[in-house]
């Protein structure tokens, strides 16, 4: 699972993992659901903005002849996952990783594991992606509890699939 705030280059990064072989479960919402928290796949679109449009035509021929959208300052454009290109995965499905990344082209790369408590504090500080309600907190603190986090920083998409390989080879718990 990909999180983080706004602009922090999670689309982007998912782009590179599907151009690369990776199977998508949404964009943008994933529903985790009963007691182990598994994630549920939701076939929304995924929101290419403006700097990932390169990325978004190794993902559809037809990119280029999609609608731009206005959302505020950004323009983008927006691919099914029914895209031939676009392999989503069904089903319930377990997530051994949470990565927050942050393209940050003038810093070293660096990957931080974070303690549960930490994963949690971010995870409240970016907000929306879950429901910040107080029945949910015992639930996102056991999914943290059994679930790796980390930040990951990188300069380059070749730079980011590296450390996301390297990372999915590193045992879970």
């Amino acid at each position: 699972m990909i999180f983080g705030p706004s602009g922090a280059s999670k689309t982007t990064l998912s782009l590179n993992l599907i151009a690369n072989g990776a199977e998508s479960i949404s964009d943008d919402l994933v529903p985790l659901v009963g007691a182990n928290a598994q994630a549920i796949s939701m076939p929304f679109a995924i929101g290419v903005k403006h700097g990932s449009f390169k990325l978004g035509k190794s993902l559809s021929p037809e990119f280029d002849k999609l609608d731009r959208v206005r959302l505020g300052q950004r323009i983008v454009k927006y691919v099914t996952p029914d895209h031939e290109n676009v392999r989503l995965r069904k089903g319930p499905q377990s997530i051994d990783w949470v990565i927050m990344p942050k393209y940050s082209p003038y810093e070293p790369p660096e990957i931080c594991e974070l303690s549960p408590l930490e994963a949690l504090t971010s995870a409240a500080e970016v907000g929306s992606w879950f429901s910040a309600n107080v029945e949910n907190m015992p639930h996102l603190a056991k999914f943290f509890e059994r679930t790796r986090t980390v930040t990951m920083r990188y300069r380059s998409s070749n730079e980011a699939l590296g450390l996301v390989r390297n990372l999915v080879k590193t045992p879970t718990n």
